[in-house]
């Protein structure tokens, strides 16, 4: 059978649409030789399996996929129980990087929005490790003016953060980082 010029266009045009909604997820996770990656579709009735794969001996792995929207989708990178949240873009090719903690000390390229999460996770768990660091200095001392000054640098770290929250949301309002944000408040 043969196809009139017109039907391979449009087959071709077709086609090629669908390959804007193409992925790629290349990475490696110091460390971790032989071990599950897994990748989920994070949506308002809960999280998808999407994929997984192994990484080899170099801690290498990748994902390729096709998004099913022709717009940002929240997602999650799970490796050794730990998870990294990604906004996905159709036709992005991002680069994940990580080595100990992985849901804290990577690195992404490729994916701006995820970049974005990225900072905004970077600057909460500095506030948490302030924090945290502040609680057991608080539980040490029996000192009640270093207990007092200990409350108020609390308080200061807490705006810091709550404003450093809203001043995110601004600068990204037109980003679905904005909205992650947002769920992080709630």
């Amino acid at each position: 059978m043969k196809l009139s010029p017109f039907v391979a266009c449009a087959a071709l045009i077709l086609g090629g649409c669908n390959s804007e909604n193409n992925v790629k997820l290349t990475g490696s996770l110091v460390g971790l030789k032989n071990h599950n990656v897994v990748l989920e579709q994070v949506t308002t009735a809960g999280s998808l399996f999407v994929d997984s794969v192994r990484t080899d001996k170099n801690g290498a792995f990748a994902f390729k996929f096709k998004t099913q929207k022709n717009e940002p989708e929240f997602y999650n990178l799970v490796a050794n129980s730990q998870h990294v949240p990604l906004i996905i873009s159709p036709g992005e090719n991002i680069e994940f990087r990580a080595g100990g903690n992985i849901s804290k000390d990577y690195e992404i390229k490729g994916s701006p929005d995820s970049e974005r999460i990225k900072e905004l996770n970077t600057i909460i768990a500095k506030a948490i490790d302030r924090i945290d660091s502040m609680k057991v200095i608080f539980n040490a001392t029996e000192d009640f003016e270093e207990k007092k000054n200990l409350t108020t640098e609390f308080i200061k770290t807490s705006v810091k953060l709550k404003q450093s929250y809203s001043t995110f949301i601004v600068e990204n309002s037109n980003s679905m980082a904005a909205l992650y944000a947002l769920y992080q408040v709630m």
